[in-house]
């Protein structure tokens, strides 16, 4: 086997060896910073820096042929990437609601008419004595005058967690999160020349 001397002292292969073993295009990976010209004395390499090696793969677009690039050290989420998700708010603010009956807009005096079917009713004077009149079927009565009158209902108080407006607020910070799987680094050259 024939060697070539590029470091005194050291022997190495020579330049047709060298160029059989890494021919243009290899890729060479080592964890000693010299450069593969001066280990092998030949060749012309360019230094990959800072990105992993994916093996090719043609059925898929991506790695389909050597010497593509992509994919990003770090990567802030897009609104089509986050996870589905809800926000929950609640209403705190209590009110109350209360109720009552206007006064009729006739406002004047009237009295009810009430079919009798024979016998005796009742009336109750206003100072509380019972009075017994008896009526003939088919007769009708009705009852006294009175004047303009309103009527008051109790309405319905207490909290409340409905109505209003609701403002939710914004969460997070949008920054870039890591993307790489484990690694392990080398030195790395492609030979050019």
């Amino acid at each position: 086997m024939a060697f070539i001397s590029v470091v005194p002292g050291l022997s190495l292969p020579s330049a047709s060896i060298v160029d059989a073993i890494y021919p243009i295009g290899v890729i060479y990976e080592s964890d000693d910073s010299t450069p593969p010209n001066v280990v092998f004395g030949r060749g012309t390499w360019e230094r990959i820096l800072g990105v992993m090696l994916v093996g090719v793969n043609e059925s898929d677009p991506d790695f389909s042929a050597a010497g593509k690039t992509g994919g990003e050290k770090a990567h802030v989420l897009t609104q089509q990437e986050m996870p589905v998700h809800n926000h929950s708010a609640n209403v705190t603010s209590s009110h109350t609601h209360t109720a009552g009956t206007l006064q009729a807009a006739s406002a004047g005096s009237h009295n009810h008419m009430a079919p009798l079917t024979g016998g005796a009713s009742v009336n109750v004077s206003s100072g509380g004595v019972m009075v017994y009149t008896f009526y003939s079927s088919g007769a009708s009565a009705s009852t006294s005058e009175a004047g303009a009158h309103t009527h008051s209902i109790g309405g319905a108080t207490g909290s409340s967690s409905g109505g209003g407006s609701v403002s939710i607020a914004n969460a997070g910070e949008g920054r870039a999160h890591n993307n790489m799987p484990p690694f392990r680094t080398t030195y790395m050259w492609r030979r050019t020349g």
